[in-house]
C-alpha cells in the first residue's frame, strides 16, 4: 500500500562570449518534477486507509550577466534574472480503493532580479567590493479541495489569505580583501539573502507563511588557488542572523505543514584544501562545523521548540574527501578516474514530536570513464517520508563561492571572496 514514484525532466541552454573586454553569459533552465507518495493511514483497530499526495512542480529560470575582470584597479559585474515557479500539491485520504480528496494548495511565484557589484583596488593589495540586488516577487496561491465557507466572515478571511501579493527586497553586499603575502589573502564579506513566502496546508484550510531573511558576516584566509597551485587551503568563520525561519511541523490532523518558527542564528567554521602529489592527481578535503540556535521562537510553536534549539536542516558537522586523476591518452582522449566520500551529520527535519527527531546522511561515489557506481546509507530516525527535505532556495546558507553570478566574475579574480548566502 505504501510507496512512491517520481518523474523528473530538465533542460538547459547556456550562451557565453565576449564583447570587447566584457564577458557575457546567459543561462536558461527548465525543470519539471512530479512526485507521488502513498502512506498507510490506518488507525489502530480501524479499517485500512491510505493517505496519498502528489506534488507537481514546474520551474523556468533565466539569468543573464555581463562582467569585466579586474583591470587597472577596477572590475564590475551586472546582471538580471527571472524565475517562474509553480507547485501544486494535491492530497487524498480514505479507503484504499476510493480515497477522498482533502485540502491541497497551489503556490506560484514570478521573481525578477537586478544586481550589480563593483570592485576597486584602494591601494596595492587591498580591494573593496560593494553592490546590491533588487528583487521584485509576485506571489499567488490558492487552496485546493477546500470545504465551502458557511459564514461570510470566513469567506472574507480566506480571500485575504489567498490574495495575490507583491514583495520587493533590497539585498546589499560588501567585502574587503587584502593580499598580505604571496598567495595568501585575508577577506571579510557581508551579504543578505531571502526565501519567498507562500501558502501552506493546515488542517482543512490553507495558511500564509511569510518570507524569511538571512544576513551573514564572514571572514577568512586563503592560500593558493585551486587548479593553479600545487597546494591550496582556505578557512573561514561566519555568523548568520536568520529572521522568520521557515520550517515544517505536524498540524492538528497529523499531516506536515510549513510555518515561520521564529528567529535564529548560526556560527559556522569551515576549512577546505587540496594537494597535487603528482601530475594529473588532485586530492581534496573539506570540513564544516555549524552551531545553530533558534533564539526567539514564535509564540504559536513555543512548546514544540522547547524540545529543541537547533535550527532545522542545519547539520552540526559535514565533511568531504575526494580524489581526481586525469591523464591525456592522445587523439582527443582523456582518462579520468575520480571518487568522493561525503558525510552530513545529524540535523532536525522540522519542529515538533515527529519532524523534530534527528536525521543524518552519508554517501560515497566512485566513477570511471563510461562506468559509475553510487552507494549511500542513511542514519535517519523516525523520518516520515524517507527524504531529506533540504532544498536550496533563495536565502539558504551555502558554501562560499557557490553563487553563479560571483563564480564567473571570480574566475578572473582569484582574490575575490565568494559569498556565503544564496540570494536569489
Amino acid at each position: 500500500m505504501q510507496g512512491f514514484s517520481a518523474d523528473y525532466v530538465m533542460g538547459q541552454l547556456v550562451v557565453s562570449g565576449a564583447i570587447g573586454g566584457v564577458m557575457v553569459k546567459s543561462s536558461t533552465g527548465i525543470v519539471g518534477q512530479a512526485l507521488t507518495e502513498r502512506y498507510d493511514a490506518t488507525m489502530p483497530g480501524g479499517d485500512a486507509r491510505v493517505f496519498a499526495q502528489r506534488n507537481a512542480t514546474m520551474l523556468i529560470a533565466n539569468e543573464t550577466r555581463a562582467w569585466r575582470p579586474m583591470r587597472h584597479g577596477f572590475g564590475w559585474v551586472v546582471g538580471g534574472s527571472f524565475t517562474h515557479n509553480r507547485t501544486r500539491l494535491s492530497r487524498s485520504l480514505g479507503p484504499i480503493d476510493s480515497p477522498a480528496p482533502v485540502t491541497g494548495v497551489t503556490n506560484s511565484i514570478d521573481e525578477a532580479t537586478l544586481y550589480g557589484e563593483g570592485s576597486v583596488q584602494l591601494v596595492r593589495g587591498l580591494t573593496a567590493t560593494a553592490g546590491a540586488r533588487v528583487t521584485r516577487a509576485s506571489l499567488a496561491g490558492t487552496g485546493e479541495d477546500i470545504a465551502p465557507a458557511r459564514l461570510e466572515a470566513v469567506a472574507v478571511a480566506r480571500a485575504r489569505v489567498t490574495a495575490d501579493r507583491i514583495e520587493t527586497s533590497v539585498l546589499p553586499t560588501a567585502s574587503l580583501i587584502a593580499a598580505v603575502l604571496p598567495k595568501v589573502s585575508l577577506y571579510g564579506r557581508y551579504q543578505q539573502g531571502f526565501r519567498p513566502g507562500g501558502l501552506a496546508i493546515e488542517s482543512d484550510f490553507v495558511r500564509r507563511f511569510e518570507n524569511d531573511r538571512v544576513a551573514t558576516l564572514e571572514s577568512g584566509v586563503r592560500y593558493g588557488l585551486a587548479g593553479a597551485d600545487t597546494a591550496y587551503l582556505s578557512a573561514s568563520v561566519s555568523h548568520t542572523v536568520w529572521k522568520d525561519i521557515q520550517a515544517d511541523f505536524i498540524d492538528a490532523t497529523g499531516l506536515p505543514s510549513t510555518a515561520n518558527i521564529g528567529d535564529g542564528r548560526i556560527w559556522t567554521f569551515s576549512a577546505a584544501g587540496g594537494w597535487k602529489p603528482m601530475a594529473g592527481l588532485t586530492l581534496d578535503a573539506g570540513f564544516t562545523y555549524n552551531d545553530s540556535r533558534v533564539t526567539e521562537p514564535s509564540a504559536a510553536l513555543f512548546v514544540a521548540l522547547a524540545r529543541m534549539s537547533q535550527v532545522p536542516n542545519i547539520a552540526r558537522y559535514a565533511g568531504r574527501l575526494g580524489a581526481d586523476y586525469r591523464r591525456d591518452m592522445g587523439k582527443d582522449l582523456e582518462l579520468r578516474v575520480y571518487g568522493w566520500a561525503r558525510y552530513v551529520g545529524r540535523s532536525r527535519l522540522g519542529v515538533g514530536p515527529v519532524l523534530g527527531e534527528e536525521q543524518g546522511l552519508s554517501r560515497y561515489r566512485a566513477d570511471r570513464t563510461g562506468r559509475a557506481a553510487v552507494a549511500g546509507g542513511d542514519a535517519r530516525r523516525d523520518e516520515p517520508d524517507g527524504q531529506r527535505r533540504q532544498p536550496v532556495r533563495a536565502g539558504d546558507p551555502v558554501p562560499a563561492g557557490e553563487r553563479a553570478d560571483h563564480a564567473a566574475a571570480s574566475a578572473d579574480d582569484p582574490h575575490r571572496p565568494g559569498c556565503c548566502v544564496l540570494a536569489s
